[in-house]
């Protein structure tokens, strides 16, 4: 990174970066070597910026790897991910940044790697500084962008923690999909979380495997991993939002509770919708996450506490038509 920030030369907001980068490479080299050890290092891309990605009418494909020196392609998985999210940013779409780095954290579950991610945003923004700078050395203005990038990445979000509340088919994943693109969040999803306790592929169904994924311990578990991984994002220096039902009390404040022990803002976002629409969206739900069936709302809207005074104080209500 040093050599990057020497190539680049003495630009406004270098010397920032140097001691930025000083202290998050003391601080890591841990978990890098960790990492390394438990395989998160391997054959990737390596060069997986937005010029080097195309939309087909097959769908999203990368082309123009690093196929020169391995040396450059043999990195952690989370610097290929790094790459288009920064990219995504640089060019001013923070809410498709988050988009992104949202739906590789729910198909991988590397929320472990969070605390790295800054420094490999700022690592690949430099790359892309110094590689703007070597094709056009006297016009500074897509260098500047990145080098701007890199900086503002180095700010942690304002923290806080927000929960979703609601039956299922209320909207709740909906809302919060707007709400992580804005806050720039990490959203952590029951759904997703449920699954991969079985080892259940997010779009498969528990069902075709004979699992039944709903059970009172099941749904213990999966509360418990939810708040496990946002006190990862949290510390991390990301605001969280947990894309769950929150029905009962007890859920809610163990949730609150750990806003507490952190020291950050808790809200809720209550979704609500007349029960007829509940049930018409889950009528017509496919291929979604979500195996919530007419059976299990039954079972949930029998089970739901509804929110306290204290709750409701810091809530916001959400109500479909």
């Amino acid at each position: 990174m040093r050599n990057l920030l020497r190539a680049i030369g003495p630009r406004p907001g270098t010397r920032t970066l140097h001691g930025w980068l000083d202290a998050e490479q003391r601080k890591l080299s841990p978990m890098w070597d960790l990492r390394k050890a438990g395989g998160h290092v391997r054959e990737c891309h390596g060069d997986l910026h937005l010029a080097n990605i195309v939309r087909l009418d097959s769908g999203v494909a990368a082309f123009d790897a690093i196929e020169f020196d391995p040396a450059l392609r043999w990195i952690d998985v989370l610097d290929d991910a790094a790459f288009p999210v920064m990219d995504l940013a640089a060019h001013g779409r923070w809410d498709l940044a988050f988009r992104l780095l949202n739906r590789w954290l729910d198909g991988t579950g590397d929320h472990e790697a969070l605390p790295l991610l800054r420094h490999a945003v700022v690592q690949r923004a430099l790359v892309r500084a110094l590689a703007a700078l070597m094709r056009h050395p006297h016009r500074a203005g897509a260098a500047r962008t990145y080098l701007d990038d890199a900086r503002e990445w180095t700010q942690p979000a304002p923290k806080q923690l927000t929960i979703m509340h609601g039956l299922p088919g209320s909207g709740k994943t909906f809302v919060s999909q707007q709400l992580l693109e804005r806050q720039r969040a990490i959203r952590l999803r029951s759904d997703v979380e449920r699954k991969r306790l079985f080892d259940i592929p997010a779009q498969a169904s528990s069902r075709a495997c004979g699992v039944d994924i709903y059970t009172p311990s099941a749904s213990e578990h999966t509360y418990a991993r939810l708040l496990e991984r946002a006190r990862i994002a949290l510390a991390a220096g990301f605001p969280v939002i947990l894309d769950a039902a929150f029905l009962q009390r007890r859920q809610r404040e163990q949730a609150r509770a750990l806003a507490r022990s952190l020291e950050v803002p808790f809200s809720i976002v209550s979704c609500e919708a007349p029960p007829d629409v509940l049930r018409s969206r889950l009528r017509a739900r496919a291929g979604d996450v979500s195996e919530a069936d007419a059976a299990v709302l039954a079972t949930l809207q029998a089970r739901g506490e509804s929110l306290d005074a204290s709750e409701a104080s810091c809530c916001r209500q959400v109500i479909a038509a």
